[in-house]
């Protein structure tokens, strides 16, 4: 009896033996069925092989979001370690992370769906995971629930589904539609890299100075209007200069006090329209002296006259010549007297000279190549045919033989050749010239001559210095005293004022 009950035990105690070492391998086989499943889903590696060589054109994309998933389960793991209580049992994370949105590029910030990008062709048109033998289920006859350590929402599984839609959508695309596939995987891998060195650097002032709304610029309706051509030119020139001689009583060489006012006018008045011009100057000159020696007359008067000259031209076939016919006319406008006399030497119409003649005309005006402010301008005219008038209205008062009028005549009349310079200007620098007029009257019986120079320093557009001198030569006069200078006259004076040009 007591061998039958030992061995209903030992049966017993091998029976439930033999149960829990198969239940113990049921365990096995279903942990092994979870833990191959979860091996699967965990496999980083396995997953980024077969998905990263897929889409060239999601690459990028790929490779942020696994880099991002592997950190997150590298901290879960170890959190997981950390988390296990008091029964062993393990606990889920304590917050629930969401992997980065698969259509979201890092690069550019740039919200895009994968499967809308440029279909590119990389030669495989079969999936990756196609297989033609059949996988036999080592456990189907088992029904037991399946478990997961980490929820599948939690991981990048729906992502790696997503990507493979995507690939089969492509994929499905470039077969059906191969003509509009213009881009090649092979023909994109000859297109340079580029580095850092070819990426504008941003700038903050770039931006700053740009326009949200472009500006558009229209051409403005302008009213047009007929510009007329001026045929009249005009100009002047005035200068007012002083100087002074100061001496005192016992100077050892003697002297008088004097001092001087010169008074320059000047004014022209031109026109030219084709081949005709006319040219007309007025010229007025007073110098006034106060002489502490004259005790007649308490201001003198040195140089004195009016003087107009009047040009009419027809240009001819030569260059720079012109016909012309020319008139000058001139005569004093205040009485003259030399020192301590009342013998009037000039007054208003005495005497009057006037000088007409017909010939031609050279003009020059001519700029330096070399010097900027060097030019020469001057204006000569050859009166082979001419007449020279002149008249004193006083003739109770002047003496006509001053000018060569006989006794008991007002006026004289000459036939002869004149030749006159009206205006000769050579420009040494911008502000430094010679201004000279020359006037030459022949009668064949006696000869008149008359130059009046200016060397004129302009310190600046109100201010100048002046040399003037002043050459006369006439033989229809007696000299006064012969073996000196005869029949030849002069003067010259130096001076600083105030002077204007327009």
């Amino acid at each position: 009896m007591k061998s039958t009950t030992l061995i209903l035990c030992l049966s017993a105690i091998l029976l439930t033996i033999s149960t829990s070492v198969t239940a113990q391998h049921t365990d096995n086989i279903v942990i092994r069925r979870n833990d191959s499943i979860l091996h699967e889903i965990t496999n980083i590696n396995k997953q980024v092989k077969s998905n990263a060589v897929k889409d060239t054109a999601s690459v990028p994309v790929i490779y942020q979001l696994i880099d991002s998933i592997i950190s997150q389960l590298d901290r879960s793991k170890i959190q997981l370690s950390r988390l296990k209580d008091v029964n062993l049992k393990i606990k889920t994370p304590a917050y629930s992370w969401t992997p980065f949105d698969s259509t979201v590029n890092f690069h550019d910030t740039i919200i895009i769906d994968p499967v809308f990008l440029p279909i590119v062709f990389d030669g495989k048109i079969l999936p990756s995971n196609l297989n033609f033998l059949h996988k036999q289920d080592t456990v189907s006859s088992y029904s037991i629930k399946s478990y997961h350590l980490i929820n599948p929402d939690s991981t990048f599984t729906n992502d790696l589904k997503d990507i493979a839609r995507i690939q089969a959508t492509r994929r499905h695309y470039y077969l059906l539609n191969p003509d509009k596939v213009h881009l090649n995987e092979f023909t994109l891998r000859n297109i340079p890299i580029m580095d850092d060195g070819m990426v504008e650097k941003p700038n903050p002032l770039k931006e700053l100075l740009k326009a949200d709304n472009t500006i558009e610029i229209n051409a403005p309706e302008v009213e047009t209007t007929k510009i007329k051509q001026l045929y009249w030119k005009k100009g002047g020139d005035h200068t007012l200069r002083f100087s002074q001689n100061n001496f005192s009583d016992n100077w050892v060489g003697g002297g008088d006090n004097t001092f001087n006012i010169n008074n320059f006018h000047r004014i022209s008045l031109q026109y030219k329209k084709n081949r005709v011009s006319f040219k007309n100057t007025v010229e007025w000159r007073l110098d006034l002296q106060r002489n502490q020696g004259d005790t007649l007359h308490s201001i003198g008067i040195t140089n004195d006259y009016l003087r107009a000259n009047s040009s009419l031209g027809f240009d001819a076939f030569l260059k720079k010549w012109t016909y012309t016919l020319d008139l000058t006319v001139s005569t004093p406008i205040f009485n003259m007297y030399p020192v301590n006399s009342n013998e009037m030497k000039q007054s208003f119409l005495s005497p009057l000279k006037v000088n007409l003649g017909i010939g031609m005309k050279y003009s020059l005006n001519r700029k330096s190549k070399t010097f900027k402010g060097d030019r020469i301008a001057m204006s000569i005219s050859l009166l082979p045919l001419s007449v020279d008038y002149t008249l004193v209205n006083k003739d109770d008062k002047v003496k006509v033989t001053l000018y060569g009028i006989e006794d008991g005549h007002k006026a004289m009349t000459k036939l002869g050749s004149t030749i006159n310079i009206e205006s000769f200007k050579y420009y040494f620098t911008r502000n430094i010239y010679l201004d000279s007029r020359f006037t030459f009257f022949t009668s064949y019986e006696y000869t008149k001559l008359e130059s009046m120079n200016r060397l004129r320093f302009d310190l600046n557009r109100y201010l100048t210095t002046e040399i003037d001198g002043n050459i006369r030569f006439d033989d229809s006069v007696d000299p006064k005293k012969k073996g000196e200078w005869n029949y030849w006259q002069y003067n010259y004076g130096l001076s600083f004022g105030l002077a204007f040009r327009w």
